[in-house]
């Protein structure tokens, strides 16, 4: 069921809750999947500090009780009204699943001035299906022996036809050939009946179904299965079975064999239990989805104890982000450069943010106490998210897969989610500030110098060098963040620092493109940009203005929200402001349009290109040159990415770690040029 308009209950359990957060939301609206053994809940609360938008929260009841679901609704209710009590929107509930007919008159009886709506429960599994697997990366996964929990990402890829299995009290088979078309091809009645009949059988205990489903997490299914070993003793070598390949499901518990078949890969999503309900709140809420969502894990509580596998916050974004359109080939298009499967990298990358964390509490107490009276609510702030980023790396170093695919993007995404929820929205905003005074009364000179330089080859190496000196002021490196705090980093240091191994250096490459007279030239231009300060105006528009003179229009993209010293749009936008009135050819450029800044709607420090803000996307189309910059969005992230038009990629290897997975040495440099596909 959902429920629109309502706050969160105190009552609940945190580990029952799972939120999604919405931008628009004003009407009273609530939905719920009603089935023989568990009604399924979920409801809007409003943020806080905010007069639109809020949070979709998930909880679920045993139907056997399912009064205690409606008077929690009857709650939820009774406090939006008191909330407003002027509320004239029309409350309703969106009602799926068996029970949304059974229990249809005990609702309507006990929830007045509520309309209740019934919805198709397959239509609704459908359109949950379809939200969870085009919106949220590494939904979906699968079990193996070798890798128990292995990450479907389904943002790159087709879905479609498959069979979708919903096992609840009993189970559905559906066809599903199309995100609109499906049809049930078969069933059973064998499900949660009979599961808490043998659970009964083999444990003697008499628990309900919440507490069955949190035991059976911590249970060894050799105890009830019977296994090739059990029959042979050892590996069945002749046919390819391990010792530890089921022969027979419950085999230990009724001895009856059951024929194995692998052709077809069982695939599962994380928020599994909830397609139903989130359907039926799509079905209102569909012409009003002009937004997307992205997963946030920041608290502890969202885990139920034990559990080896978490999902999070749904939080939508101000935009709705589509694929960068000139991806070559999105079906084999993967962001993440490495994917931490072994315990060497995956323990590496965790002690480094642990081992970095402590510097990070200090930077935030010293950046953004503005006097004593405010100095201790800082602190608590800084020790809160000590603590809970420290309980997430914990965690994740004894299940990795906890969260989804381990991935640097997604352990950097994690660091940034809980310094926002702690009340840090942007820790470096004052380092960034007066790291871009210094760099912009610096720029006029630099300027001066790139003009001085007569011959183009000469120009083009002189304006990459400054890019890669500038991608060395990075306060998310730990290689660099020592020197930055205590102000050991100069411009001219960072350049003498910077090493160009060949394999990693297609500069001629580039230089022979830019100067060609036998092809055509290059139009227009993507830069995605990195840090603040002399990253962006000593590097990047010195570069761009570059691209200017040759005639090339210029799009600079900046992260739409913080990201550890990353420039954003709205300090770019400040940024270009001075910047065009102390350059005359810069100044013209950005008056005629040929020079804009643009939001990737973005938060992270790496980059995602099938998560691009529509605006961005649309003004890319007729792009012919993009420009990848700094380690996070053209190392961690995009190394492997092709594209349709000319590409460069540069940055700084600042990590000794990645350097010697490339081959290279802390602060060698990276320069590839490709031409378009």
């Amino acid at each position: 069921m959902n429920v629109e308009g309502a706050t969160i209950s105190d009552e609940l359990p945190y580990q029952e809750t799972r939120d999604i957060v919405l931008p628009n939301q004003t009407e009273n609206f609530y939905a719920q999947q009603i089935g023989g053994s568990l009604a399924k809940v979920v409801y809007f609360s409003r943020k806080p500090d905010s007069s639109k938008g809020g949070r979709l929260n998930f909880t679920k009841f045993e139907t056997e009780r399912i009064d205690e679901c409606i008077d929690f609704i009857e709650n939820l209710v009774s406090s939006r009204h008191s909330q407003v009590p002027k509320l004239r929107e029309k409350i309703v509930v969106k009602a799926t699943g068996g029970g949304a007919h059974k229990y249809f008159d005990k609702f309507t009886e006990k929830l007045k001035n509520v309309t209740i709506e019934k919805e198709d429960e397959m239509e609704c599994l459908i359109t949950g299906l379809n939200f969870l697997i085009a919106e949220i990366p590494y939904e979906v996964f699968t079990y193996s022996e070798n890798d128990p929990m292995c990450f479907e990402d389904t943002l790159s890829s087709n879905m479609f036809p498959c069979i979708l299995v919903n096992i609840g009290s009993g189970v559905s088979i559906l066809k599903v050939t199309s995100p609109d078309k499906f049809e049930r091809i078969s069933g059973t009645s064998e499900e949660t009946g009979i599961f808490h009949f043998i659970d009964q059988r083999v444990t003697q205990f008499d628990v309900c179904v919440s507490e069955m489903l949190e035991m059976s997490q911590r249970g060894d299914n050799t105890n009830v299965d019977m296994l090739v070993g059990d029959i042979y003793g050892s590996d069945y070598n002749k046919i390819g079975l391990k010792s530890t390949t089921i022969a027979s499901s419950m085999g230990k518990v009724f001895k009856k064999n059951e024929r194995q078949d692998g052709a077809i890969k069982a695939l599962f999503l994380r928020h599994e239990g909830y397609l139903g309900a989130v359907g039926a709140f799509l079905k209102h809420r569909t012409r009003h989805r002009a937004c997307s969502f992205s997963e946030i894990l920041t608290f502890p509580q969202m885990i139920t104890e034990g559990s080896v596998n978490a999902y999070g916050i749904l939080e939508s974004t101000p935009t709705k982000l589509v694929v960068f359109p000139k991806l070559h080939d999105l079906t084999n298009y993967n962001p993440d450069t490495a994917m931490l499967t072994d315990s060497v990298s995956q323990h590496y990358w965790i002690d480094v943010l642990e081992d970095n964390l402590q510097s990070l509490v200090e930077l935030a107490i010293k950046w953004n106490s503005n006097g004593d009276d405010q100095k201790q609510d800082v602190q608590t702030r800084a020790s809160t998210f000590d603590t809970l980023f420290r309980s997430h790396l914990t965690r994740l170093r004894d299940h990795p897969t906890m969260y989804g695919a381990l991935t640097i993007r997604n352990l950097l995404n994690l660091r940034e989610q809980c310094l926002h929820e702690i009340g840090f929205p942007d820790i470096f905003a004052k380092v960034k500030a007066g790291e871009n005074k210094t760099a912009l009364r610096d720029l006029k000179d630099l300027l001066e110098k790139v003009d001085s330089v007569q011959d183009v080859e000469g120009k083009i190496e002189f304006l990459i060098d400054n890019m890669l000196a500038g991608n060395m002021f990075d306060w998310g490196s730990s290689q660099t963040l020592e020197m930055l705090r205590k102000g050991e980093l100069t411009f001219e240091a960072a350049r003498k620092k910077i090493r160009k191994p060949e394999h990693l250096n297609k500069l001629r490459l580039f230089t022979e493109r830019i100067t060609s007279r036998a092809k055509p030239k290059l139009k227009k231009a993507v830069i995605f940009v990195d840090n603040s300060g002399a990253d962006i105006v000593l590097g990047v528009i010195p570069f761009a203005r570059f691209l200017i003179s040759m005639d090339m229009d210029v799009i600079l993209a900046a992260n739409s929200f913080p990201a550890v010293n990353d420039v954003t749009f709205d300090e770019l936008l400040e940024i270009m402001t001075e910047v065009s009135e102390m350059d005359t050819l810069l100044g013209i450029a950005w008056t005629n349009k040929k020079l804009s800044v643009m939001a990737t709607g973005s938060s992270s420090p790496c980059l995602d290109l099938r998560r691009i803000n529509d605006d961005l996307a649309e003004a890319c189309k007729d792009v012919d040159f993009v420009l990848l910059e700094g380690m996070g969005r053209a190392i961690h992230t995009n190394y492997n990415a092709r594209f349709s038009c000319d590409s460069l990629k540069i940055a700084v290897f600042k990590s000794t770690a990645t350097a010697l997975e490339f081959g290279v040495r802390l602060h060698d440099a990276m320069i590839l040029y490709e031409e378009g596909s």
